[in-house]
């Protein structure tokens, strides 16, 4: 009979160490396990040994960390850039993107959603950097890590007390799908699909098309 070997672990002074020796690569935390962002395996447990090391030089690392595509980055630009915008004249938010990380009390993990929107007047965060107080979580969508952003993190972000919206932007076609909190434990599900179709994130009086969105975004035929 043969017996699994049971998967290394990892803990949080171990992440906190990682992140601060890993600049250009960015790795979500979740059950012990480093993420890179834009895929769903766990890095080797060699590969997260050598960084953790002593000997570890950021300039020597080859390992191929999943990439973004271009849709998704410029989904993320459209999106962020005009969220931005809003933000300069509201006054009243933090926009963040594409790096800043979001922290989970519900299962102590650590996520890096694509856009984060921050109340200025409660904007806290931990000892890591992470954000504890998210208003809004927008997340684009990947064939790899689709799955994940629907259901598992679907769970994570709605469990934070601060968060209002969770938005899923897809880089397939022109579909959103935001979710709204109406209450403690009620959320309200809205299905956007069309170029012509408006976004609204009542929860910070923002409003985009899904025009402006996936301008610059070209869709094949099977798509």
């Amino acid at each position: 009979m043969l017996t699994k070997i049971k998967e290394k672990t990892y803990t949080e002074a171990d992440f906190a160490k990682f992140i601060e020796k890993i600049t250009e690569q960015k790795v979500e935390f979740a059950d012990g396990q480093f993420i890179p962002v834009h895929g769903t395996k766990p890095l080797p447990a060699d590969l997260v040994d050598y960084i953790l090391s002593d000997d570890f030089d950021e300039k020597e690392l080859t390992f191929p960390f999943p990439m973004a595509t271009e849709k998704h980055d410029i989904i993320i630009e459209n999106t962020n850039g005009r969220m931005f915008l809003y933000a300069l004249q509201n006054k009243k938010f933090h926009i963040f993107a594409q790096g800043t990380m979001v922290y989970i009390p519900l299962n102590g993990k650590t996520r890096i959603p694509d856009v984060i929107v921050v109340d200025k007047s409660n904007n806290r965060r931990d000892e890591l950097h992470r954000v504890l107080t998210p208003v809004v979580v927008v997340e684009v969508l990947s064939k790899s890590t689709q799955s994940k952003d629907k259901n598992e993190k679907l769970d994570e972000y709605q469990s934070i007390d601060s968060l209002q919206s969770y938005i899923l932007i897809s880089q397939d076609q022109p579909l959103v799908v935001a979710y709204s909190r109406l209450s403690e434990n009620l959320w309200q599900q809205e299905i956007l699909k069309g170029l012509d179709k408006l976004l609204s994130i009542q929860s910070i009086g923002f409003q985009v098309s899904l025009k402006e969105i996936y301008e610059g975004v070209e869709f094949s035929e099977s798509e």
